[in-house]
């Protein structure tokens, strides 16, 4: 008869064992390779043409605003930054109240971005998520769907060790003011 509890109890405990939150790798803050290859980048583009971020002027300012090198956006052109959770993609309420506050009068960049953690592969399509999911949020709160470009960067500019902070400062998606025109 002692079995059968024991069984149960065995069976509960592998139960749970799969219920546990996603902890980074034993391996967090360890030096990791960089990723390799070449930059992969999801550009989600309004199909209108006209005046739209995709046209081609827009794309020239983009470039001006980005430095490929370090992923990192002009400051002065950054709107926002709204970060997730480890392994997260949906937008937090205590991150809500940023993007409530963005002009809707602005063509806007959305660019995902991702923690070194997971495959190149999983984390481009994270940071694919995390970028469309600030767009739905901008879009139902009366942003324009043809005024935001969404870009996807993975892991490709995440830091290869770090603490937890600032790992943690990966995952995010910029918010860039399209529009912002830097002094030549």
């Amino acid at each position: 008869m002692k079995i059968i509890p024991l069984a149960l109890f065995s069976l509960a405990a592998f139960g749970f064992a799969g219920c546990t939150p996603t902890d980074p790798p034993s391996d967090f803050g360890k030096d990791t390779d960089r990723p390799t290859g070449g930059l992969t980048v999801i550009r989600d583009t309004p199909s209108n043409s006209g005046d739209v971020i995709g046209s081609r002027n827009d794309t020239a300012n983009a470039f001006k605003l980005f430095n490929q090198e370090t992923g990192e956006w002009d400051p002065r052109a950054v709107v926002t930054v709204v970060y997730f959770g480890f392994d997260k993609y949906s937008v937090g309420a205590e991150e809500q109240s940023k993007l409530v506050a963005v002009a809707k009068n602005q063509r806007l960049i959305v660019a995902g971005y991702a923690d070194y953690f997971g495959t190149d592969q999983y984390n481009q399509g994270l940071s694919d998520k995390r970028a469309q999911s600030v767009r739905d949020y901008l879009v139902t709160s009366g942003h324009g769907d043809a005024s935001i470009e969404k870009q996807a960067f993975g892991k490709y500019y995440a830091k290869a060790r770090g603490t937890r902070a600032e790992v943690a400062r990966d995952r995010r998606v910029v918010v860039v003011n399209a529009d912002y025109k830097p002094n030549p």
